[in-house]
């Protein structure tokens, strides 16, 4: 409680000091200079804030499992829980933000591009009184909805980071602009973050092959030799490839997309055995090849000259 004190010499200047002269139990003057009458000096409450530009602690968080929920085939969003852990006293919002880098390959560009993204996953204020920390969120809490809604089905690495806001916002002048330049003014954010891995739930887009054309190198020419009078240079010729062109876009199904050739493990125990050609009901499913028609070829299954094996693709 605060009251204020008033001088002797000016008590007669005041109306109410006249007034309360003529009353049963009128104040004397000590009391009224000393701010006991509360008709002249009424008493206010005060509550005293100690206000800190930023919270005195930064933020942490934890995601249980160090991995998101189950997604069903075809959502676009994430599910999420865990915790943020504040300092509740000096910290009046708690906000999870995900952070990923996409691979986006529009075929109208020159070349696929990396894309940094950051989206909201919740907010929650803090009341300085009933909330504690650490600070629960779930896709099935109404105060800390941990939901990010992504907007593809594709697989994404993302990245997630508490950021801390002080209570005493109102009590510093910033001006909106400065916030939004050097928003570390008035928050902090958990060290690090926490990365997790979120699966896509979509097949990828079937590729589309454009062009196979053979590969081949040279090898550096040897020391020239002469024989028989003449001077020769050797140069060996490497080859027996084929590269493979597929049409953009690429990464249908996001990040770490992988291309892989269907072989059959057990080729080999089929031509081995009594059967000389590949059974019509595995022919789509099974990667194969065939000699040039041009040039008449004796058959030998096993040489498999049909079926691609795991010995054919090298380097993998």
């Amino acid at each position: 409680m605060v009251r204020c004190t008033i001088d002797r010499r000016n008590l007669d200047l005041l109306g109410v000091w006249h007034w309360l002269q003529g009353a049963t139990g009128a104040p004397s003057e000590n009391d009224a200079a000393a701010g006991h009458v509360w008709a002249l000096s009424p008493g206010r409450h005060l509550t005293l804030i100690h206000a800190v530009q930023r919270p005195i602690e930064a933020p942490t968080i934890s995601i249980d499992g160090n991995a998101c929920l189950p997604r069903a085939f075809g959502d676009t969003f994430v599910g999420l829980r865990g915790s943020v852990g504040v300092d509740i006293h000096s910290t009046g919002t708690a906000d999870v933000h995900g952070t990923r880098t996409d691979t986006v390959d529009d075929p109208a560009r020159p070349a696929w591009e990396q894309v940094k993204r950051t989206a909201p996953v919740f907010t929650r204020h803090l009341d300085y009184v009933n909330d504690v920390s650490p600070v629960g969120f779930a896709p099935d809490d109404p105060l800390a909805i941990g939901h990010q809604e992504i907007g593809d089905t594709k697989h994404h690495k993302i990245t997630y980071q508490a950021i801390a806001t002080t209570r005493c916002r109102e009590h510093y002048a910033f001006m909106p602009k400065q916030l939004q330049e050097d928003p570390d003014l008035i928050t902090r954010s958990s060290a690090g973050g926490q990365t997790i891995d979120v699966p896509s739930t979509a097949r990828p887009d079937a590729p589309i092959p454009l062009y196979v054309i053979p590969t081949y190198g040279w090898t550096e020419p040897t020391a020239s030799k002469t024989q028989n009078g003449k001077r020769t240079t050797a140069r060996d010729r490497r080859g027996g490839g084929l590269r493979v062109y597929l049409d953009r876009p690429w990464l249908s199904s996001g990040e770490r997309e992988m291309l892989g050739a269907v072989i059959w493990p057990r080729a080999l125990d089929y031509f081995a055995g009594a059967n000389n050609e590949l059974a019509p009901e595995l022919m789509p499913y099974v990667s194969q090849w065939g000699m040039d028609p041009i040039w008449a070829t004796r058959r030998n299954m096993q040489q498999l000259k049909y079926v691609l094996t795991p010995s054919q693709f090298l380097n993998t």
